[in-house]
């Protein structure tokens, strides 16, 4: 049975749904952040509802193809993907949490003077190569216990770096 809760494709699966949740709630956290319009411009962020629930209900879609075509594959794949796709989603909330703690640090009287204006093209850049040492640091942790999951999360936060890049080039004049 694939729900049984003494079951780990049953942990992993309700730990994805929460990490896509607390990461979305994150992003939504660090955007209504108050005292940081007053020294950030940050990236145009609309978050009605309707795009709130598109998003978490695109990246839920993204993660039961992902989990679903891993368990139907099992075994070995099921460990590659899904505990992968868990440890990017892990790292994901690790930059949010991050990335939140660092604005509100810059929002001090005492951080900065002046007013800060971070450009898409930086946004992207600083996520991709954020995106790659976390990449990195997995890859380091599957060198040194050779679990898969490791080789997975390096996969997924690899390639998501990789977007990240595509997209700034995309945004160079």
């Amino acid at each position: 049975m694939i729900f049984d809760l003494d079951n780990s494709n049953t942990i992993i699966i309700i730990m994805i749904v929460l990490l896509i949740l607390i990461s979305y709630a994150l992003q939504i956290s660090i955007s209504k952040q108050t005292g940081i319009q007053d020294k950030i411009e940050l990236i145009p962020a609309d978050t009605s509802i309707r795009q709130a629930v598109q998003t978490v209900l695109g990246q839920l879609f993204f993660a039961g193809i992902i989990v679903g075509t891993s368990l139907y594959a099992g075994g070995i794949y099921f460990e590659i993907f899904a505990g992968g796709y868990l440890l990017a989603l892990s790292v994901g909330v690790m930059l949010s949490i991050q990335l939140l703690l660092y604005f509100r640090a810059l929002s001090l009287e005492s951080s900065a003077e002046g007013k800060i204006k971070f450009s898409t093209e930086f946004g992207y850049k600083n996520m991709a190569h954020r995106l790659f040492s976390a990449g990195l640091l997995l890859a380091f942790l599957y060198a040194l216990f050779g679990d898969l999951p490791y080789l997975g999360g390096v996969l997924f936060t690899w390639s998501t770096a990789s977007g990240y890049v595509r997209r700034a080039s995309k945004l160079e004049c």
